[in-house]
């Protein structure tokens, strides 16, 4: 499995749809400077000592009302844990749940990066089949039998890459099913909060009250990816787990500095409004977006519109590689994510992802233009 480098779209010469990150103008640097100037006058020698290892209560309260107001659905603090970000918090699960050699159930398609995380702790990955109706259930049962799998990775809010979400109903089952077959459910939610229509989703973890599910979130789409400040979200128990990993209990909570800032943040109720505005302005790229491809790629793809989140998935009626074309795409100043890297199996070869969270509606629009006629260019040249 080829590794995927690392971008961001800070080069002038290129719109490069691949990234997944947001708007560099739209993390919100004044209010994040506002709450930072009240906790430095506040700022005690136990500010700088060691968390605890769930995190402290100043952050997981907060956390929880931020919660519980965004979703309409009650969240309780001892459910959470701070986390740096849904990266350390997926090795931290690899790390507490299984050894080399298990084998890891992951949707197809999926985020390339967890694909990572999972072969740099020497898990197996095996594809599960989802579609616009969700998970496979057969296939699922099936897999569960075969390989006798740690985990379940599933992205069930506007999913990376695929832009949509599982319905409730396909979850529930899914957390029975593997509730019933001792497989741990990973939820990796960090779209939860991106819903455009202005509720978050309450997370899987939630919903269900199992034992065997673990949820993911993350401060990196609402506020800004620097500050590292995420969360997982289950039952104290499974929690405890993690919290007694050796580093974590030794060295306490991670980002302490970083989570007594979103803490602030929380409290001084400034990350509400912040969310108000990263959703219209989310929205308002997505329709642009759609009606942009719909111009340039109308004839050439098949898409559907996301109701949240950051990306499109495209499939091409040609069968045109796309990790083979991008090359010569990115020479014309336009980038996008091949279908490929996020299959363990080499599926979606004439698919990519677009991410339209990184730029703004002229670049979009001018992005789409160019790609189009790339596209075109070459289905007529086959």
């Amino acid at each position: 499995m080829t590794r995927i480098a690392f971008e961001r779209a800070d080069d002038d010469d290129l719109i490069n749809f691949a990234v997944g990150q947001p708007d560099r103008t739209l993390i919100p640097v004044d209010k994040i400077q506002a709450s930072l100037s009240t906790l430095k006058a506040d700022l005690t020698p136990q500010s700088l000592n060691y968390g605890l290892p769930r995190g402290e209560d100043s952050f997981l309260a907060p956390l929880a009302r931020f919660l519980t107001h965004e979703t309409g659905v009650d969240t309780q603090p001892d459910h959470l844990m701070l986390t740096a970000g849904s990266s350390q918090a997926l090795d931290m699960i690899c790390l507490a749940f299984t050894v080399p050699g298990d084998t890891v159930l992951i949707e197809d398609a999926s985020y390339f990066l967890a694909f990572q995380i999972f072969k740099d702790r020497g898990l197996q990955l095996v594809s599960v089949p989802r579609d616009s109706d969700g998970i496979d259930l057969a296939a699922l049962e099936s897999l569960i039998e075969t390989h006798r799998p740690k985990l379940f990775y599933t992205i069930p809010f506007f999913s990376n890459p695929r832009g949509d979400s599982l319905p409730v109903a396909n979850c529930v089952d899914v957390v029975t099913l593997c509730e019933r077959t001792s497989t741990l459910v990973v939820s990796d939610e960090a779209y939860q909060c991106l819903n455009f229509d202005g509720r978050a989703c309450a997370s899987i973890a939630n919903r269900t009250s199992s034992d065997w599910v673990l949820s993911l979130g993350t401060f990196s789409k609402i506020l800004a990816p620097g500050l590292r400040v995420g969360w997982l979200e289950s039952r104290p128990d499974r929690l405890n787990d993690l919290a007694n990993l050796g580093w974590v209990n030794s060295g306490g909570a991670v980002n302490q500095w970083g989570s007594l800032l979103v803490a602030r943040m929380l409290e001084d109720q400034a990350v509400s409004p912040i969310l108000t505005k990263i959703r219209h302005t989310l929205a308002t790229r997505a329709s642009l977006m759609h009606e942009g491809l719909s111009a340039s790629l109308g004839e050439l793809a098949n898409w559907h519109k996301p109701s949240g989140g950051y990306f499109f998935w495209i499939e091409l009626k040609a069968n045109i590689d796309t990790q083979q074309t991008l090359p010569a795409i990115r020479a014309k100043g336009v980038g996008y994510q091949p279908g490929v890297t996020f299959s363990a199996e080499g599926q979606f070869r004439s698919t990519f992802r677009l991410s339209f969270a990184a730029y703004d509606e002229s670049k979009i629009t001018e992005g789409l233009t160019i790609l189009g006629q790339s596209l075109m260019d070459l289905t007529v040249g086959r």
